[in-house]
């Protein structure tokens, strides 16, 4: 079979192996649908986790518009895995041409039991997938597990073609499988004190070392951030907005010292927040500000490819849509949630409907969220249906 994910592109700048960068464009055999695609590393102190598919191939006398995001977490092996085999897994169903639904449902789960099969060489780790399938430019077939989004334009108005998994929207269903969902494992904890914060990363990554399982940041850092200004009263606190950014700026408004770090356990928050208070606040004054709702305290999303620890408590099954690519529809993006945290649906439609050129616009989109300061790994694919 004809490979099913295309490279073509620049890459630069090398991290872990993966190019921290990438970008590349390609079309249909006739030259009247052409995609672009754009990934860039987040800021997270961890080796690019985003991987995709797009490219156009024959099969079966059809032509086939493939296009997928994966996005992982806990490592890049299970997004790897699913870049090289998940859509060779739908095709191989005998009954792909027949009942395209069942198929890709079926290859979901085929999937997700032999990433879990082979948990032993992929890791603990898992992945989100949006995946779309397009058949002789006429009917587009999208499915999804995950946080990772489609969004389709038609005469100029967002569609999303895919569902977020959100432990909160499934809370039921994992509670019944046994699991919980939880804000608080995983809380973001904010400080405040009146001298500025002297902290040594490698020292700290020594610090948190000596702990050992005790603090145990499943994904690491994800998140820091040091501002230095002057101090604020206690009583200011009751003012300070629920949002992280909001916090940031009316802090920043009164001039403080202001550490974030993200953690994924609870017992971590409250370890760091004693050495805070201990080593480098003189009269600090703290905020623990809720993190979003996770499955069991440590997975933001309710469905997931791999995961083996909480597979028990989490699904694979596809959400799947269709529909037929008619005169109105002009583009398709698919992309990881590093886009969809900072921007809305309609704002990326129209950003990418200003671009003819697909990977410019898929460019445009990474860049633009770069620039609101996504901290996850961005990758989007941009599909143009009429010129």
């Amino acid at each position: 079979m004809d490979r099913l994910c295309c490279f073509s592109g620049s890459y630069t700048k090398l991290v872990g192996g993966r190019s921290s960068s990438s970008s590349g464009k390609g079309k249909s055999h006739e030259g009247l649908i052409k995609f672009g695609f754009s990934l860039v590393k987040g800021k997270a102190n961890h080796p690019m986790e985003d991987y995709h598919v797009a490219k156009f191939m024959q099969s079966e006398g059809h032509e086939l518009g493939l296009f997928a995001i994966y996005d992982g977490h806990l490592g890049d092996t299970v997004p790897s895995y699913l870049q090289k085999h998940l859509f060779s897994n739908i095709l191989k169903e005998e009954e792909f041409w027949v009942d395209p639904n069942r198929s890709i449902s079926k290859a979901y789960e085929k999937t997700d039991q032999a990433i879990l099969s082979h948990s032993s060489d992929l890791g603990r780790g898992g992945s989100t997938a949006v995946t779309a399938i397009l058949i002789n430019g006429q009917k587009l077939w999208v499915a999804n597990v995950g946080d990772s989004r489609a969004v389709l334009s038609k005469g100029g108005q967002a569609i999303q073609m895919s569902t977020d998994h959100e432990p909160n929207t499934e809370r039921g269903s994992i509670e019944n499988k046994g699991g919980f969902v939880s804000n608080m494992p995983g809380a973001r904890v904010a400080f405040v004190g009146t001298s500025p914060l002297m902290c040594n990363q490698v020292d700290w990554e020594r610090g948190t070392s000596f702990f050992g399982g005790i603090m145990n940041l499943l994904d690491e850092i994800t998140q820091t951030e040091w501002i230095s200004f002057f101090a604020i009263r206690r009583e200011k606190q009751e003012k300070f907005p629920a949002s992280i950014q909001k916090v940031i700026t009316l802090l920043s408004s009164y001039g403080i010292v202001v550490g974030l770090w993200e953690f994924s356990n609870v017992l971590a928050c409250g370890l760091y927040l004693l050495m805070t208070m201990m080593l480098f606040c003189s009269s600090p004054e703290l905020l623990i500000l809720g993190d979003v709702p996770r499955v069991n305290g440590q997975l933001a999303v309710s469905r997931a490819f791999g995961d083996k620890s909480l597979k028990s408590h989490l699904r694979s099954d596809p959400d799947i849509q269709e529909t037929l690519v008619d005169a109105n529809t002009e583009l398709l993006i698919l992309a990881s949630d590093g886009l969809w945290k900072v921007m809305p649906n309609q704002e990326a439609v129209d950003i990418a409907r200003r671009i003819k050129d697909p990977q410019k616009a898929a460019k445009q989109l990474t860049a633009e969220a770069l620039k609101r300061d996504s901290k996850d790994d961005i990758s989007c694919v941009v599909v143009r249906f009429k010129g």
